[in-house]
């Protein structure tokens, strides 16, 4: 027998649905439970339960509701509620995509966009202050000019002499008010001679005279250099022709500027400039000492002694400026 704490009652039942309630114990006598088995107790019979909810509905089966007017958001259906709490538990599986198509002809319509704001909500911060002269920002690494270095001639080994491309001059462009002569003819078609150049520049003095009063300044060219190239035998695009007065200048550059080839489906447009060397002095002068390593004397600059007018047949010479290189050729052998 184990005692039993007379601090604590014990319930130990006799009969089956009561229970049996000792007497109090007497006090400094011990109280022993028997451990006998007894039967177990009889329960009531569980009452009948309800049937389970049924499940809920897909989202995309239950009517939208209409967007709300006051804060432009789209409330969602109960039932969609329902299941998004219900979800939070596995959100992996929810982020899946649904296996139903999106592209299906019963998928949800898609929510609008809510408005984009008329204004910016939030403060630019003032401009930043220019730096100082303790401050300055860095200023950027200079670029690598590409330099071409020296051929050896004879064989020999030259030194690595590097020189560096000069960038290309600024054009001098027209000037209604300027005085200047020559001018530099550019975008002319490749195919263009200098015989062709001619006769375009003589129709023009021609066309132009016959309008001058007499006793006029009168339309007249006294130079003329088309810059060919010798291997291709093409013009390079542009050519120097210097006019006797400021006035023809101008007539010629109302003329040609701008003016577009009609010459074997050309699209080059013309573009007339102001040449660096001005007057036929300095033009003779600087071409006088060049050599041109060709094999005709078409492709040299000329000078007109008197100029050309445009006059049919034109009256004064044609005098080639610089000189030819002239190859010697071996003589064959017998």
């Amino acid at each position: 027998m184990a005692p039993l704490s007379h601090t604590a009652p014990a319930y130990i039942p006799t009969k089956r649905g009561a229970p049996w309630i000792p007497p109090p114990p007497a006090s400094g006598l011990p109280t022993y439970i028997s451990w006998m088995p007894t039967p177990p107790p009889r329960f009531l019979p569980w009452p009948h339960l309800a049937p389970p909810p049924p499940p809920p509905l897909p989202c995309w089966s239950v009517p939208q509701v209409p967007c709300a007017t006051a804060t432009g958001m789209v409330q969602r259906p109960l039932a969609c509620v329902a299941s998004a709490a219900a979800g939070n538990a596995n959100e992996a599986a929810t982020n899946q995509p649904s296996p139903r198509s999106v592209l299906a002809v019963t998928s949800p319509p898609i929510s609008p966009t809510t408005s984009l704001p008329t204004s910016f909500p939030y403060r630019l911060a003032p401009p930043a202050p220019p730096p100082t002269a303790g401050h300055a920002a860095p200023t950027p690494p200079p670029t690598a000019k590409r330099s071409v270095a020296a051929r050896p001639r004879h064989g020999r080994r030259s030194s690595r002499v590097r020189r560096t491309r000069s960038a290309p001059k600024p054009r001098r462009l027209f000037d209604p008010t300027s005085e200047l002569t020559s001018f530099m003819i550019r975008n002319i078609p490749n195919d263009f001679t200098r015989a062709r150049l001619i006769h375009i520049l003589d129709q023009h003095c021609s066309i132009e005279n016959e309008k001058i009063a007499p006793g006029g300044v009168r339309s007249q060219y006294d130079f003329l250099y088309l810059v060919v190239d010798f291997r291709s035998r093409a013009n390079k695009g542009y050519a120097f022709v210097n006019m006797t007065s400021p006035e023809a200048a101008r007539r010629l550059w109302t003329h040609l500027h701008g003016h577009l080839w009609a010459f074997k489906s050309s699209a080059k447009t013309c573009a007339v400039d102001y040449a660096d060397l001005q007057g036929q002095d300095n033009l003779v002068s600087h071409f006088s000492g060049s050599r041109f390593d060709c094999d005709t004397d078409e492709y040299l600059p000329v000078r007109f002694e008197p100029p050309r007018d445009g006059t049919r047949p034109a009256e004064g010479a044609m005098n080639v400026v610089g000189r030819r290189i002239t190859r010697s050729r071996p003589s064959d052998e017998n």
